[in-house]
């Protein structure tokens, strides 16, 4: 019985001898690791799920592109927030179309972009990672 009583108290104690201790944290830290991985890839999913644009993809946007090829270099499409016409005139009645884009991150980073007649002109961002 005092067989049992030992075993019984060994297992519900902490490690005591020095293997037993780097046994205990090489465990932890495996289990720490894995937890990392599977976090890791849950977030790296999501990024792609949601979009997110990058200093790397803005530097990519040149003068002249359409929306469909902006939309395409920074992975999803932009929301319009306006759309005019830019110096409309009883002169000139037939002014070029004139749109505003946005594409925000998840945090408080975007791009916003301006398409005079379907061609981007004009491009500005703010913290893009």
């Amino acid at each position: 019985m005092s067989s049992t009583h030992a075993e019984t108290t060994a297992d519900s104690s902490p490690p005591t001898s020095l293997q037993e201790r780097r046994s205990y944290i090489l465990e932890l830290i495996g289990a720490v690791s894995v937890i990392g991985f599977f976090v890791g890839i849950y977030f790296a999913y999501q990024t792609q799920i949601a979009g997110v644009v990058t200093q790397r993809e803005f530097d990519q946007l040149q003068p002249g592109q359409s929306l469909a090829e902006v939309n395409r270099l920074l992975g999803f499409e932009g929301t319009l927030v306006s759309s005019g016409s830019v110096g409309e005139s009883e002169v000139q009645p037939t002014a070029p179309a004139n749109e505003d884009y946005v594409w925000e991150n998840s945090t408080i980073s975007f791009v916003q972009c301006t398409f005079v007649d379907g061609q981007l002109t004009e491009k500005k961002a703010s913290d893009l990672p």
